[in-house]
């Protein structure tokens, strides 16, 4: 999602100020923490913003619109949350969210839902 924030549009805008890239986190609301992605870019237009982060959408030349996409579903595998919003002054700011180990652990028991394990062991890299 950050290095998404910098590389391969179209047009990308001639801009007046450094290229910046702010990461935050924090505690949210006591359930998880709360991730702030901000940049000094030109922002997204009006008329994108309903739509990036549905598959296929780009405004990169090259771009598959996934990344997005990808991200988002996610997020919400995690019962996390993704969006986005404009900058205070310019830019994006992403916000994603996510639950708090035992407030998912939580919560899958409160449904009656085991938990998953994905991998549990040493992972071997090539």
């Amino acid at each position: 999602m950050a290095v998404s924030t910098f590389v391969g549009h179209r047009n990308p805008p001639r801009l007046d100020r450094p290229r910046l890239l702010k990461v935050v986190s924090q505690p949210y609301e006591g359930l998880g923490v709360l991730v702030r992605v901000e940049d000094s870019g030109a922002g997204i237009a009006s008329s994108d913003a309903n739509r990036m982060f549905q598959p296929f959408f780009t405004t990169k030349a090259k771009g598959m619109g996934m990344g997005l996409a990808i991200c988002r579903s996610i997020a919400e595998a995690h019962h996390g949350k993704l969006w986005a919003s404009p900058g205070a002054r310019f830019g994006t700011v992403f916000h994603l969210v996510l639950p708090a180990a035992e407030q998912h652990a939580r919560d899958t028991k409160a449904l009656g839902q085991p938990e998953k394990v994905l991998h549990d062991g040493p992972v071997k890299v090539a």
